[in-house]
């Protein structure tokens, strides 16, 4: 059974539509976890007092 262009062109823009915000916004979200993480672990490391 074979699908009818139209309706395989229509299908194609609604996934394109959703997986690619979802795709950015997925990494996106852990980009930035893992930037604030390695943040907090700077200002930890600074706020400690140096040995000599």
């Amino acid at each position: 059974m074979q699908q009818a262009p139209v309706g395989a062109i229509f299908v194609a823009i609604v996934m394109f539509g959703l997986y690619v915000p979802m795709g950015y916004y997925t990494d996106r979200f852990l980009y930035d976890r893992r930037r604030r993480k390695e943040a907090e672990a700077r200002a930890a490391a600074a706020a400690e007092p140096k040995a000599k």
